[in-house]
């Protein structure tokens, strides 16, 4: 009897969604975001997820309107520096750390500005 194992349809599910996640986020129009979005989220709510897809669906939501983005972007850094710590650099992408830490400093920026908005806002009543 032929047939997949459920760790075979495990990643045929995450590769799947990874891949569709991804071409959304690249739409950049609102609507594709949006589904990105929920589809990171789904897929970060995996154990087993592999560090790649973890990475980027946490990237994914750091460029997202998300209230915890900032959170999102922080832990795509994390993630990748641990698996380096982990597995050395040979597993990891070599522009996934680079990448990361980009969406990080973007998300960064963008909450220091939302902060200076938020402040002016509450200064003005």
């Amino acid at each position: 009897m032929s047939g997949y194992t459920v760790d075979e349809n495990s990643k045929a599910v995450y590769g799947e969604s990874y891949a569709r996640m991804n071409k959304l986020h690249e739409e950049g129009y609102p609507k594709s975001a949006a589904d990105a979005e929920a589809i990171a989220i789904n897929l970060i709510s995996y154990a087993d997820l592999p560090l790649l897809h973890r990475t980027h669906a946490h990237m994914v939501l750091g460029c997202g309107n998300q209230d915890n983005f900032l959170w999102h972007a922080e832990e795509a850094v994390r993630i990748v520096k641990q698996d380096i710590e982990w597995y050395g650099e040979s597993p990891v992408p070599p522009a996934l750390l680079s990448d990361a830490q980009d969406t990080f400093n973007h998300a960064k920026q963008d909450y220091e500005q939302l902060e200076k908005i938020k402040g002016e806002r509450e200064a003005q009543g």
